[in-house]
């Protein structure tokens, strides 16, 4: 009979989506943190519980991959979370990092392209541009630290690699703050106790000053908490500069960060980063990508895959605080950007603003609901951008896009599982996967984001999304779409034509535009005119579509 504990020795056979060495024993599949492909390690096996837990006791046969550890807390025992692959090679992180989205996309039996590229960083470390700590007691002493990996047992991390010199030295000064009060840490399991995280964010302006962010969460913020908090707090922080400081009232169970209410005890209430030339406001519930120098390559790549010319719309879906609609914007003759967090929408609308973008709409509302009232109005998107959640998209929403009919469409994804979906069932839809990359934005970690470029080659003309097709996206003789006039253009006479160039041409023989559809913004805006061997070919698809 097989005991209730057992070591055992085994070779770690892959790694399991979420980057942990995965092994099966006696049919069972377990996983194991800190291992590697090919690694015989000896473990111990827990049979007590229900799925069998799996422990490892020693590396017998190290992976080439494996490097000698950078952090302390990676050997410790409970093993911090924040950069669990410390112990693989950045060459080794680069080909397993890979190797996730290719096995994602292998098991819903999807081919990837012959290439694909990995972006590595170069910063390694501190280059997190926000932090979140969990504060703990030990007797009278406050501490700070990362959860445990795949716990929410704290590991004290004093020095954290990952971030940079002026966190780690707030996060001392705040828990000696808190050490001159009667402040208690949270307890998760009783619901009881005062101070539950601490936030800390950074971003750089446009002339290069870093500006920093720090959120104490608490579970209730009292008029007391206020004055017991405020003073001693703007004072500590002083030799740091900060710029925002507040307090966040998070009165719920649950493993939501933030909560409720935030109360300021500066004027600002938000600082700026700059991304590609253009200044963002990021607050204490701002998502922005943690790794600067990656999130601005990823975002080129993706834009650069795109294509956007003059005479496209635009089309950001998950837009966040409206980077990309923003960026995106600069090309595009309309920029549209949708997302479901009202606030990430307002930020949005500021952000452009602040850019002096006048040609970016943004929407709030779940993209699965957002998506059909556009199609109704007649928008077509030229060119699309989405970038889910971890979850990927709805399932309704591949069926969406392809009646918006956007020639190309960049997918940018945390989650390589929800990713391979999705792209799964937009191949089904008539896409076709033509590159795809990856980029680490979380080193030393089995982070891993994606972006991946589709191309609709026949765009569709309706499709049923629980009302009427013609309701949808309408298609007759003589209403011909801009990417089949295109299309009709290429396929005779091999030019490529813009949507502006059609839109200059329709204007030339009185065909009427809809308002403000690819038009100039201005009476004196100046726009490349259409060449006369376009403008013919142009004409000729005009007839032949029953235009003229």
């Amino acid at each position: 009979m097989t005991s209730e504990n057992t070591s055992l020795r085994l070779t770690i056979e892959s790694l399991a989506p979420d980057g942990l060495g995965l092994a099966h024993v006696e049919g069972f599949p377990l996983k194991f943190a800190g291992t590697l492909p090919g690694e015989e390690v000896m473990v111990s096996i827990d049979r007590t519980k229900r799925p069998w837990r799996g422990e490892v006791l020693d590396i017998l046969t190290p992976s080439p991959l494996r490097r000698t550890l950078t952090c302390p807390h990676i050997e410790e025992a409970p093993r911090c979370g924040g950069c669990p692959w410390g112990m693989v090679t950045p060459e080794g992180q680069a080909t397993l990092k890979r190797q996730l989205t290719l096995d994602a996309l292998s098991a819903e039996g999807i081919s990837a392209p012959s290439e694909v590229i990995h972006h590595s960083a170069t910063q390694q470390a501190g280059y997190r541009s926000k932090a979140l700590f969990t504060l703990i007691k030990n007797g009278d002493t406050w501490l700070w630290g990362l959860y445990a990996n795949g716990s929410h047992e704290v590991v004290v991390t004093p020095v954290c690699q990952a971030i940079p010199n002026w966190m780690n030295s707030v996060a001392g000064v705040i828990a000696t703050v808190l050490g001159k009060t009667d402040l208690t840490p949270y307890d998760e399991k009783t619901h009881q106790g005062d101070v539950r995280s601490l936030l800390l964010r950074e971003g750089v302006n446009r002339e290069g000053k870093v500006e920093r962010l720090v959120s104490l969460i608490l579970r209730n913020v009292t008029e007391k908490t206020l004055s017991l908090l405020k003073n001693p707090l703007l004072e500590a922080l002083l030799p740091w500069d900060v710029k925002v400081v507040s307090l966040y009232e998070h009165t719920t169970r649950g493993n939501a960060v933030l909560g409720e209410k935030e109360y300021f005890l500066t004027e600002a209430h938000t600082i700026s980063t700059t991304i590609d030339g253009a200044e963002f406001a990021v607050g204490s519930s701002t998502f922005l990508q943690i790794h600067r120098e990656q999130m601005l390559a990823l975002y080129q790549e993706a834009l650069n895959w795109a294509e956007i010319e003059p005479g496209d719309t635009f089309l950001d879906l998950y837009c966040g605080v409206g980077t990309m609609t923003i960026l995106g914007a600069r090309q595009a003759t309309k920029s549209i950007g949708v997302d479901v967090v009202e606030a990430s929408i307002a930020a949005a609308r500021e952000n452009a603003k602040r850019n002096q973008i006048a040609n970016a709409e943004f929407f709030a509302g779940t993209v699965e609901t957002v998506l059909p009232s556009l199609i109704v109005k007649g928008v077509r998107a030229d060119k699309m951008i989405v970038d889910p959640a971890f979850k990927g998209m709805e399932a309704s929403v591949p069926a969406m896009i392809k009646a918006l009919s956007p020639r190309r469409l960049v997918y940018v994804s945390c989650n390589p599982k929800s990713f391979a979906r999705d792209a799964k069932r937009l191949l089904e839809l008539g896409f076709k996967l033509e590159r795809l990359a990856t980029f680490d934005l979380f080193p030393d970690t089995a982070h891993v984001e994606t972006v991946c470029l589709l191309v609709l080659r026949n765009p569709v003309t309706h499709i049923n999304i629980d009302v009427d097709v013609e309701e949808l996206v309408q298609d007759k003789r003589g209403q011909a779409t801009y990417d089949q006039i295109r299309d009709y253009v290429k396929e005779q006479t091999s030019l490529h034509v813009t949507n502006l160039n059609i839109a200059q041409t329709k204007r030339k023989f009185g065909i009427i535009e809809r308002e403000n559809y690819n038009l100039p913004k201005s009476e004196d805006s100046k726009q490349p005119n259409c060449t006369k061997e376009k403008e013919e070919a142009i004409k000729e698809a005009f007839k032949h579509f029953g235009l003229l």
